[in-house]
């Protein structure tokens, strides 16, 4: 299976339990979620203890703005993020707006949350986790004059938060509907900086460039060189690079007519489409 965690529909009866839990500042260790004693079955290995409240258990309400702090002080923070900025804009956004109602519970939790379920034609797609987000965006090292590219955003939520460093941001998804609601969702929030397209996403929008930098909302094994044309020279895209169930943060950089490219943090997201390696090529 894959290497990345993700949240799905099944998750979402113990979700409150963790995201109710008060803010841990200074707290590096597995979420809370982890700590509860492991069941062992026989012949199989540790099994996770997961609890499952009745429906009447669950707040009428969820405090969301609580979760958002949480959310910041023990996923964000802790993984070196030091960009205010991000920070800030993490705390305004209200995440639980960019997924599936059945989902919202599940909104701030450090998993690959499922927005749009896969179909025979295509894949699920997820909103990345919050921490792996931040990093990404922190390593494109945006400033207020910046136009961004926010390639397959899905609902929006990054291209939100890109919105709230940037001059203007033009977001690219594939799926029609996730199109739809990504529009609906940024305009309700009053972001008139940013705008949706719909079309193939290696091709990214070159109309619309050239770019500061660009956003791959997930994993991929390959990335186009048209789409680093659109750079501008000195400009950054970041995403994270695949290999099999693993994946590495990158900086690819536009320098000229050409273009370097380095590591950074490990990570793991779930892929976007379009980005596959074709049968036979080497990176």
């Amino acid at each position: 299976m894959h290497g990345w965690r993700l949240a799905t529909e099944h998750q979402r009866r113990f979700a409150a339990i963790w995201l109710h839990q008060p803010p841990q500042r200074y707290w590096s260790g597995p979420r809370q979620l982890d700590k509860v004693p492991p069941a062992r079955a026989p012949g199989c290995g540790a099994r996770l203890a997961i609890t499952h409240p009745d429906d009447d258990e669950y707040p009428a309400m969820a405090d969301f703005a609580q979760q958002r702090i949480n959310m910041v002080e023990s996923q964000v923070r802790p993984s070196d993020i030091t960009d205010r900025r991000i920070i800030r804009a993490m705390l305004e956004l209200p995440r639980e707006d960019f997924v599936p109602e059945r989902m919202r519970a599940m909104a701030y939790m450090d998993e690959a949350v499922e927005v749009a379920p896969g179909n025979g034609e295509a894949a699920p797609r997820y909103l990345l986790p919050p921490r792996t987000l931040a990093k990404l965006i922190q390593l494109a090292g945006i400033d207020a004059s910046a136009v961004v590219l926010d390639v397959g955003p899905a609902t929006g939520y990054s291209t939100a938060l890109l919105a709230k460093l940037a001059t203007r941001v033009v977001a690219l998804e594939a799926d029609q509907g996730l199109c739809a609601t990504a529009s609906a969702t940024l305009s309700a929030l009053g972001l008139t900086n940013a705008q949706v397209l719909q079309g193939p996403l290696p091709a990214g929008a070159k109309s619309e460039g050239p770019f500061d930098a660009i956003l791959l909302n997930g994993a991929v094994e390959v990335v186009d060189l048209d789409l680093i044309d659109q750079l501008k020279e000195g400009g950054k895209m970041v995403g994270v690079l695949a290999t099999g169930s693993f994946g590495r943060a990158h900086v690819w950089r536009r320098n000229g007519e050409a273009f370097d490219t380095r590591p950074d943090f490990d990570a793991a997201a779930p892929p976007i489409p379009g980005f596959t390696r074709p049968a036979g090529f080497i990176f």
